[in-house]
Formats: C-alpha cells, sequence, structure tokens
C-alpha cells in the first residue's frame, strides 16, 4: 500500500493526501503502510497529509504529526464534507494539530 501511495503523489496531481492507516473504527481494519517513507515523498511533491477530524476515522494523531514534523510540509485539517453536522468535529482535528505541535504556517 506504500508504494500505491507513493505513485500517486508522485503524479503531481494530489495536493492533499489521505495516507494514515485508512481505517473507520469497529468497521474497517487499518493498512499497513510506512508513514514515514510516504512523508518524504509528501515534502518533495508538496502534497499536504490530511488531519481528518472525524472521530470515526481520525487519522493521523497527534504521535503521528510529531513523528512527521521534521519534514518540511503543510498539513491539511477538514472533516471530510460527508455531511453539514461534521462541521462540528472540526475543534477535534484542530485539537489533534496542537497537540502534535503544528502550527499556523504548518
Amino acid at each position: 500500500m506504500t508504494q500505491r501511495v507513493i505513485n500517486a503523489i508522485k503524479t503531481g496531481n494530489v495536493n492533499i493526501i489521505r495516507y494514515s492507516k485508512c481505517r473507520l473504527i469497529n468497521e474497517m481494519p487499518e493498512y499497513d503502510i510506512d508513514r514515514d517513507e510516504v512523508t518524504k515523498y509528501c515534502e518533495k511533491y508538496k502534497t499536504a497529509p490530511e488531519i481528518n477530524s472525524l472521530p470515526k476515522i481520525f487519522g493521523l494523531n497527534d504521535e503521528n504529526i510529531l513523528k512527521t514534523s521534521k519534514y518540511n510540509i503543510y498539513y491539511s485539517v477538514n472533516i471530510g464534507s460527508h455531511n453539514i453536522y461534521h462541521h462540528d468535529f472540526m475543534e477535534l482535528g484542530i485539537g489533534t494539530a496542537r497537540r502534535g505541535w503544528i502550527t499556523k504556517t504548518e
């Protein structure tokens, strides 16, 4: 799966990518991916990793963010836009980003 995500990034057509473990809590198991390797390509191709705010998905957590913060990348905090009521969860994503020590400039 790592190579598949890297190939998508290398097309140059991807601005934001969800490359966490792509899980749905209690519905879909995580898939195996080398976050460090993918983050190298995010930096090279200026692709922002997604911090999904939905509690059911919650992709990158604060520990993952801290590990990837050594790279010169921007992050995208979003809600996935599946439902207007999901906007209430945006604060969760912002809180996760803050716990990972992300600033406005990242």
